[in-house]
């Protein structure tokens, strides 16, 4: 083996002994060498050389920002740094990272050697230690108690430094001597100085209370406790806490003073009270409780509540049993029998009360003799339930008949109402502020304005009758308070004084709405009839010449077909008509036995699956020929691919709809041009297709927009005179889309053209993912 294996083998041993980290690099941050110790306890054993120490510490794919093997390289200087897990490989370790230059021949780094050495154990030991340390200054000066050390002589040592947050007073103005005299209240002086004398001759000390004056004259209470603190057996120092408890002592006072004052009130309260504890002993009583229930001896405090009353009845014991158990009893008027027999009434309440630690204490008892005001309130409830009686008799009527009366001052100008009144208009006196109003206010709230006039007019010959007799009934519209609008009609009177002059009107509204609904919904069902019977007269006239103009043409050609020497192409001409006519004949009953089917509800639906695109593509080809008919362009739009375009659904039904809309379209368009198409709407509930069919044709007037859907209705009827139909068409394709879970809707201004919108549920075949 020659030098220098044996120069590597060396470096290799001494490396591997050594119980820290050694990585040598080359100036490229790559691993030259590894030692045993970091390969075990990081690498897990594997071999890094020639890897980036970058990616092999923090998974990076460029240097770290802050790298001591860059500053040495760059410095030719000995780097360190204090880093937590440099591994990247879990515990929060600390480490020291030492980094040494290598030099070459010529004096430029050639290798660096970095050492890191575990230094988790010394870090925590440090901040364990600052953490104490700062702990206790902490505790001091944050406690709510001022620590005081004296020594033997009650002299203070040492006084923590909230002393001056606690006192006013400086640490300086304690320290080397006694507590001062001026700080202590001069009535509490004497127990103080006991005190440091039972301290300066070893006797027991006792937790002392006194008031301590403040550097600012203020006084607070003090709680002081002293305990000694031993060294080699004998006691060295004597520790001191004194605590600010003038809350507690403040608290304490008012405790006692509503103790007190709540013993002066329940004595002195005009109802009977009395508390008892839980041994039904007697704790305080009111004056008025010995005086109602006639208890001669002048102090019950602490005596028995059945020594007291030895014959209670058994149902109060059981009430108060229910106290102790937590239950609170009641009566707002019970009777109370005396011995004289005579029956007193009675409101009182049996309630636990509790003492500081929750637990039941004993029970209170309430009383209150209201047997005058019972007698009074059974007269008052008795006259009250007979008018009552003849209100509610009264009311009834009213409601009945929907009445309500009224009165007017001409003097002041004011009407009053009543509450049935109120009702007729949907409101009540509370949210009109009162039950009067002026001229002006209920004009405004009530009167209809079409009808204003017509009432003042009324109301004018009320006035200015000479008739004393006067009376008139008129009918009106009026404004509910809530929105709507009604009828009322209004029976009134006047009054007049001895000068003839009248000075009040008074009346009864009786709401008659539903009386005016119910007139006008019979005009409107025989306005209906009789439209029905004219459209069902129209659509028999019509269907009577749309059936026989097909009828004409088969019975005409065939007879045509008929004659000797015929050429086969008239032949073929004659019998194309016959074939034609016969279809437009089949059409015609398909629409009126559908129609019929749709009215009985016996149509269903069949799902199956249909291209979207497809159908669209058949019916523009069949559609083409007669867009070159009429020399009219046709536009077809798409807005799903093929494959989105394949839903489930009635093919039949939709091809039906679609076809009548672009037939009408055909029918009514003589320039300009024909679109149809479709488009898929998302929304958050089911997605649908909006399948429209748009023209520039004559238009359809805003007011037969809704009408056009209905049976047997067509919009002009001179129009469909030229081109047919008998107005089933759109009928049958409203009924159908809503059957096929979508409807139907129409956009058109007349003479603009029309746009038809139908829409039917998006059930894709294939689901998109």
């Amino acid at each position: 083996m020659n030098k220098s294996d044996q120069d590597v083998q060396f470096l290799n041993i001494v490396m591997d002994s050594i119980q820290e980290g050694i990585l040598i690099l080359d100036t490229d941050l790559k691993i030259v060498k590894a030692n045993q110790w970091i390969k075990t306890k990081h690498y897990n054993d594997e071999d890094v050389t020639g890897h980036y120490c970058f990616k092999i510490h923090k998974k990076r794919t460029i240097p770290c920002s802050k790298c001591t093997v860059i500053d040495t390289i760059k410095s030719k200087k000995p780097q360190k740094q204090v880093v937590r897990n440099p591994f990247n490989d879990g515990p929060n370790d600390f480490f020291e990272i030492n980094t040494y230059p290598v030099f070459d021949e010529n004096g430029e780094v050639e290798f660096v050697v970095e050492k890191y050495q575990d230094i988790s154990e010394l870090k925590q030991s440090i901040n364990k230690l600052m953490k104490s340390e700062n702990n206790l200054k902490v505790i001091l000066d944050n406690s709510p108690d001022l620590v005081m050390i004296t020594d033997m002589n009650a002299d203070v040592v040492f006084i923590s430094e909230n002393v001056e947050k606690i006192t006013g007073y400086s640490v300086e103005y304690f320290k080397g001597k006694g507590l001062p005299k001026d700080c202590i209240y001069p009535e509490d002086l004497p127990k103080c100085q006991t005190l440091v004398s039972n301290l300066k001759a070893g006797k027991p000390l006792e937790m002392l209370e006194y008031r301590f004056v403040k550097k600012d004259g203020s006084i607070i209470w003090m709680q002081h406790t002293v305990n000694p603190i031993y060294e080699n057996g004998e006691i060295s120092v004597m520790q001191n806490n004194l605590r600010d408890i003038t809350a507690q002592k403040q608290n304490e006072l008012a405790l006692l003073h509503s103790h007190d004052l709540m013993k002066y009130i329940i004595e002195h309260t005009r109802s009977a009270v009395a508390i008892h504890d839980k041994n039904y002993k007697y704790i305080f009583v009111s004056q008025s409780y010995l005086k109602q229930y006639n208890v001669k001896e002048e102090n019950i405090i602490g005596r028995h509540h059945y020594e007291v009353f030895p014959d209670l009845p058994q149902k109060w014991r059981d009430v108060h049993k229910k106290a102790l158990d937590g239950i609170v009893s009641s009566a707002e008027d019970d009777p109370y029998y005396r011995a004289d027999g005579k029956v007193e009434w009675t409101r009182w309440e049996c309630r636990p009360w509790y003492d500081a630690d929750k637990s039941i204490g004993g029970f209170i008892v309430y009383t209150e003799v209201i047997t005058d005001r019972k007698n009074m309130e059974i007269e008052i409830i008795d006259a009250r339930d007979r008018a009552e009686e003849s209100a509610k008799k009264l009311q009834e009527a009213h409601n009945i008949a929907k009445l309500g009366s009224w009165e007017f001052d001409v003097e002041s100008g004011l009407f009053s109402f009543t509450d049935s009144f109120y009702k007729i208009y949907h409101t009540n006196a509370e949210e009109m502020g009162g039950y009067q109003m002026t001229i002006a206010q209920y004009k405004e709230n009530f009167m209809h304005p079409d009808d204003a006039d017509m009432v003042d007019f009324e109301t004018e010959k009320a006035l200015n009758t000479d008739d004393p007799g006067f009376s008139s009934y008129v009918e009106h519209r009026v404004k509910y308070k809530d929105g709507g609008i009604g009828y009322i009609g209004v029976t009134f009177f006047i009054k007049k004084d001895i000068e003839g002059r009248t000075i009040k009107t008074y009346g009864v509204n009786q709401d008659i709405t539903q009386k005016k609904l119910t007139e006008k919904q019979l005009l409107e069902a025989k306005h209906k009839a009789e439209e029905s019977d004219r459209l069902k007269s129209e659509f028999i006239n019509n269907m009577s010449h749309e059936i026989r103009t097909p009828m004409n043409g088969i019975l005409g050609f065939s007879k045509l077909l008929n004659r000797a020497n015929l050429s086969d192409k008239k032949r073929d001409y004659y019998t194309q008509i016959i074939v034609n006519s016969g279809n437009q004949l089949i059409r015609i009953i398909d629409d009126i036995l559908e129609i019929s089917a749709l009215g009985t509800k016996q149509v269903k639906i069949e799902q199956n699956e249909l291209s979207i695109n497809d159908l669209l593509a058949e019916l523009y080809a069949i559609f083409q020929m007669k867009a070159k008919d009429k020399n009219l362009p046709l536009y077809l739009n798409k807005d799903l691919p093929d494959e989105e375009s394949v839903i489930y659904t009635d093919a039949s039904k939709l091809n039906k709809i679609l076809s009548n809309l672009l037939a009408n379209a055909f029918k009514f368009t003589n320039e300009g041009s024909v679109e149809f198409g479709y488009k898929l709407i998302k929304s958050n509930a089911k997605p649908m297709l909006e399948i429209f069919v748009k023209d520039t044709g004559i238009g359809i007037h805003k007011d037969k927009q809704t009408r056009i859907f209905d049976r047997f209705t067509q919009e002009e009827k001179e129009v469909s005179k030229i081109v047919g139909g008998i107005g089933l068409g759109l009928s049958i394709a409203k009924e159908n889309a809503e059957l096929l879970g979508g409807g139907i809707r129409l956009e058109s201004e007349k003479g603009e053209g029309a746009a038809f919108y139908v829409t039917i549920p998006y059930s894709p075949v294939r689901k998109s993912e």
